[in-house]
């Protein structure tokens, strides 16, 4: 790992070693907001092979690199116990600041949420999530439900445009 003045010197800052720790942080801003813009291309029902996976593993290997640079300067400057609150600060911001371009992103390879979303529903209308598979519902919806309860799963998504959206990712 390289050292703190090892760092200070490669990145050529004299702003002390909160420069070049807001040079890493930007990067990895930058990295995490490229695969925010690259998220649009994982849609839904969307084609497979056109899905830039393997661009995206490369930006989040490239960020979590960056990430450990920042962590091997934070550990190895003897500033870091005298301006503590500074840094901290710091590194607290960029954490938020990382998260805000994913935040409305597209979830890339991950079907997981809308089961929940799902569940969630089931579960408001005094079902058990467990009870009916999603393929169960869909049976119910398509023809004549088995039980009561699946008549009124299949009711919800007929009444609700949004949620049989939600279903539609399960």
């Amino acid at each position: 790992m390289l050292g703190c003045h090892a760092m200070l010197g490669w990145l050529r800052f004299r702003a002390g070693p909160t420069g070049p720790l807001c040079a890493l942080g930007g990067v990895q801003f930058a990295l995490c907001w490229w695969v925010a813009i690259l998220a649009d291309d994982f849609t839904p029902g969307g084609d497979f092979a056109r899905r830039p996976l393997g661009l995206v593993v490369i930006l989040l290997t490239s960020a979590f690199l960056v990430y450990l640079g920042s962590l091997a300067l934070v550990w190895n400057c003897p500033e870091m116990g005298r301006q503590r609150a500074r840094w901290l600060t710091l590194i607290l911001a960029f954490s938020v600041l990382f998260r805000l371009p994913l935040w409305w992103s597209q979830p890339i390879q991950e079907v997981d949420i809308y089961r929940y979303l799902w569940d969630g529903r089931v579960l408001q209308a005094g079902v058990n999530p467990y009870r009916y598979s999603p393929a169960q519902v869909d049976a119910a919806l398509n023809g004549p439900a088995m039980t009561p309860e699946l008549a009124t799963l299949a009711e919800i998504l007929r009444r609700s445009p949004p949620l049989r959206d939600i279903f539609a990712r399960i």
